[in-house]
């Protein structure tokens, strides 16, 4: 939902007061349309005057904002992102909203003429239009835009602007003040969220009353997930600071990130998910059509049966509930051995097909794995699961010789839950799995794994009890993602490696244990350990 004017104004206002005179540092992108601005020596010193300048190009959600948290960068290389850098070292003059509009305009000037020898400032104005976000970037005293984050396909419009041309500001329009007598006036100069807000609060009140304590609020709120310039006497509207936006709107950037650094993992993993999906559907529906041809070997013994009584080059035959299509080329126990042979042939293609069923099963459940752990692993996690699918044939593997070298023989090291009395092992990926299982667990370990589900090896290597089997088997289901259910375990010399894929494994004997819930003490647990990780 888009800012609304009277909330931007406070934003820019309070960017302006604790901002102004403070130096960029190299940007980096929060996610494909958010980017940071870290910057050092504002006059806001509730951070050592260090903070991150953030810039949101959602088309969903564009806002401006700071903070003083710290965040994962992800790999971004577009043009527009590379031309934001030339900010860095800059030093902000002023943060102005352009009245009426939420537009705002960030003033930086070069303080070292060694780092840009041809540009004195720059300008970087930002349009946080409802549903068409944009930034440009220009340069002065060339005073043409150089860089836009979505250019404009519209070359009639009177705002047509791109790259070479001078910036065109709209027409310009007048805020919101006291003058508004009514709804329907006050309905254009409020966001939709905030009108539906103010509309509800003025209902049986004063409307002037209403728009003074709206024109007057100092803080901002959020209710129902928006940042709204009053509390429009709502229970539900909670104070917020400029410096906690970002993190109300993206509650878990660290996720964001990871996910779009590995987007072109992801799509690999979930494309050939789908390609085996297809493949299996095609082997059931050759099962099936194979199925309705053992049929054939009736015909075959029906026309050995009644072939006196079939007469020469007939085209078709009905006996015993059959009807029989015949070859006129054929005579009839040709046209039966055709019959035979094509049985043999449909029985043959079910022997065949039928384990591909179950091969193309497990390669589903095995790919579902690796789209776990990449959510829930490490760098280090990840870079071993790469050279794990580059080994099964399902990437090519691009780490350089040595690093594949030394990967070939390294330890592959699983993670570990420790507790005053128990040691918890567990893998992020199969080499993990098994280095864990077949290479660390004793065989009186107890092994542990998701019922029907893909998941990570879970080993307790130290204190077996009833306590920690249930901690260990909340860290199964935690690991796929889930939150109850069903978790398999048995000793580690009932656990044998499976021949078809690394990771996979098969028990000799299991004994199940049920959980209705992950208790959120182990939840807050298992967050620690693997952002610690």
């Amino acid at each position: 939902m888009a800012l609304d004017n009277l909330a931007l104004k406070k934003i820019v206002d309070k960017m302006q007061e604790n901002l102004v005179g403070a130096f960029l540092e190299k940007p980096y992108a929060l996610s494909l349309k958010h980017f940071a601005f870290p910057y050092h020596s504002s006059k806001d010193k509730t951070n050592s005057g260090r903070g991150v300048l953030i810039l949101c190009l959602d088309s969903n959600n564009p806002f401006i904002s700071y903070s003083f948290d710290k965040y994962t960068k992800i790999q971004l290389n577009t043009p527009f992102f590379n031309s934001l850098k030339k900010l860095t070292g800059t030093q902000i003059e002023s943060i102005k909203k352009v009245e009426g509009e939420r537009i705002v305009n960030i003033h930086t000037k070069v303080v070292n003429e060694l780092l840009d020898t041809i540009n004195t400032s720059y300008d970087l104005t930002i349009e946080l239009f409802p549903q068409q976000p944009n930034c440009y970037l220009i340069p002065l005293p060339y005073n043409k835009v150089t860089s836009i984050f979505k250019e404009h396909n519209d070359i009639m419009s009177k705002r047509y602007i791109a790259r070479g041309l001078s910036y065109i500001l709209p027409e310009k329009r007048l805020p919101l003040d006291q003058t508004c007598q009514n709804l329907e006036q006050i309905k254009s100069y409020l966001s939709f969220s905030t009108y539906r807000l103010f509309e509800k609060y003025s209902q049986g009140k004063d409307f002037k009353t209403c728009l003074i304590n709206l024109l007057n609020s100092k803080d901002l709120y959020l209710i129902n997930n928006n940042i709204e310039p009053y509390h429009f006497s709502r229970e539900d509207a909670k104070i917020i600071q400029i410096e906690n936006i970002y993190s109300s709107y993206i509650q878990n950037q660290a996720s964001l990130a990871k996910k779009l650094n590995n987007i072109d993992l992801i799509n690999q993993v979930n494309k050939a998910i789908e390609l085996n999906k297809k493949k299996q559907k095609h082997i059931l529906q050759d099962i099936e059509k194979a199925k309705t041809r053992l049929v054939y070997k009736d015909y075959g013994q029906t026309l050995f049966l009644h072939q006196l009584e079939i007469k020469p080059n007939s085209k078709e035959c009905n006996f015993d509930n059959f009807h029989i299509s015949l070859d006129p080329k054929l005579n009839v126990i040709e046209n039966a051995n055709k019959y035979f042979k094509l049985y043999r042939k449909a029985k043959s293609a079910i022997e065949i097909l039928t384990p591909l069923v179950d091969k193309t099963k497990l390669e589903i459940e095995y790919l579902q794995e690796k789209l776990l752990q990449i959510d829930k692993g490490n760098n280090q996690d990840i870079l071993e699961l790469k050279h794990e699918l580059a080994l099964e044939g399902y990437l090519k593997n691009n780490l350089n010789g040595k690093k594949i070298k030394k990967m070939g023989k390294a330890s592959f090291k699983p993670h570990y839950l420790i507790g005053d009395n128990y040691k918890i092992g567990f893998g992020m990926n199969a080499l993990q799995n098994e280095e864990l299982t077949f290479n660390i667990a004793r065989k009186d370990s107890l092994f542990l794994h998701v019922s029907n589900y893909p998941g990570s090896h879970v080993v307790i290597l130290e204190g077996d009890n009833n306590s920690t089997r249930l901690l260990a088997s909340e860290l199964c289901l935690y690991l796929s993602n889930l939150t109850s259910g069903d978790v398999i375990y048995t000793y580690k010399s009932d656990v044998k490696k499976s021949k078809d894929k690394k990771g996979m494994v098969n028990l000799l004997s299991y004994k199940t244990f049920t959980i209705s819930k992950i208790r959120e003490t182990s939840i807050k647990l298992f967050d620690e350990i693997l952002k610690n990780h």
